[in-house]
């Protein structure tokens, strides 16, 4: 059997835990379609249409519960059409909906442009579709088949402390053919989570009851949970055993600062932790979009440190650059701002820049090892 991308995605629907090679493959070697929003069109025929990242408005789907947004990818054009007629969808007024063609490979690195891309869903119908998030769409952007084996994390917080008397249920995980079998832990009264959302998983250590896995997503269903309960709610606590597998690294060279000295006034140490956790977890379109609410709702300082991350890991290295400059002149006493900004400058090839930028940055912060370092490397030592 000829097993065709439209067939590789209802299997991967069908099947959520089998192995996805195959679909990943033929993913790379296949035309694919994206739902735009253009001007009205002559009548007659569908007209195709394929523009750069900036010119056109590409439909994308809110996670109402995390708040990135997912982008349809479509393996025919008659897939757009039902698409667009299964869920009833209206186009703005004075517009009409498109779809877009686009070779082998492009999709991806277009798509990373997309304000709070969270990732894509390869879709079928509206019923029929697979996620593939941002990680592994970094990874297909590259020309690489993403690893099949689930994405291992570390715990991203200080701690996770678990009312006592909360009821917690078990089970299996398979952590992939390096790591075998391991027990997964849930909160049913957390909330709930989907077979497919065990490719990401993070581990937690309970010291004499051994290590668990805990599904990334649920993990943050968690931590909204105990924040409903309050801040004082004790029970059994846990921290973090060292880091010993994936962490979110740095894109291109770009810091992966996140803390520093600023907080999240009225925020509560809930919503660092949770932005802190999407970071951790490779969910950047989501904690762009967190970033932005909390910058909204006062929490200006801390939303620009993580943003200022995320630019960072996410190679936008130009704007991280651009707003590393602003952040630094509002808020001059957060370092972060500084190295991330001389990282992003190095990067991108701008090395004079970056050599002013970490020379004054070193004036404001003097004997700070990282800056002297940057500064050494630029072939200065800052004297």
């Amino acid at each position: 059997m000829v097993e065709t991308l439209e067939y590789l995605i209802q299997q991967a629907a069908d099947h959520p835990r089998h192995p996805r090679g195959s679909l990943y493959r033929e993913l790379l070697r296949s035309q694919t379609f994206l739902l735009g929003v253009d001007q009205p069109l002559p009548d007659g025929p569908e007209v195709r249409v394929s523009r750069k990242a900036r010119d056109f408005a590409v439909w994308a789907d809110r996670d109402p519960e995390m708040g990135g947004v997912w982008v349809p990818v479509f393996p025919a054009r008659d897939d757009v059409g039902e698409y667009v007629r299964g869920r009833r969808l209206q186009a703005p007024r004075g517009k009409e909906f498109v779809w877009m063609e686009h070779q082998p490979g492009e999709v991806f690195r277009l798509l990373r442009g997309v304000r709070y891309f969270a990732g894509l869903r390869l879709t079928l119908e509206p019923g029929t579709q697979v996620p593939v998030p941002w990680s592994l769409v970094r990874s297909l952007c590259e020309g690489r088949v993403p690893e099949d084996a689930p994405e291992l994390y570390e715990l991203p917080v200080a701690r996770l402390a678990i009312p006592e008397g909360v009821p917690i249920a078990y089970g299996r995980a398979d952590l992939g053919a390096s790591e075998g079998e391991g027990k997964l832990l849930c909160l049913p009264v957390a909330g709930h989570f989907a077979a497919e959302d065990m490719r990401k998983l993070v581990r937690l250590d309970l010291g004499r009851n051994g290590v668990v896995w805990m599904v990334c997503r649920h993990f943050l269903q968690v931590l909204r949970y105990l924040q409903s309960l309050g801040e004082g709610a004790g029970g059994k606590e846990i921290r973090p055993a060292g880091a010993t597998r994936k962490e979110a690294s740095p894109a291109d060279g770009a810091s992966d600062t996140v803390g520093g000295t600023s907080d999240a006034a009225g925020a509560g140490r809930y919503l660092q932790d949770i932005l802190r956790s999407q970071i951790g977890f490779e969910m950047y379109g989501e904690a762009e979009s967190l970033c932005d609410w909390l910058a909204r709702k006062g929490d200006e300082a801390f939303a620009w440190v993580c943003q200022a991350a995320i630019l960072g890991k996410t190679g936008r290295l130009a704007e991280c650059a651009e707003f590393c400059r602003k952040a630094a002149a509002k808020y001059p006493a957060e370092l972060s701002f500084r190295a991330n900004g001389v990282r992003a400058l190095v990067a991108l090839g701008r090395t004079e820049e970056a050599r002013k930028f970490a020379a004054e940055s070193l004036k404001d912060f003097p004997g700070d090892a990282a800056l002297a370092a940057l500064l050494k490397g630029l072939g200065d030592e800052g004297k």
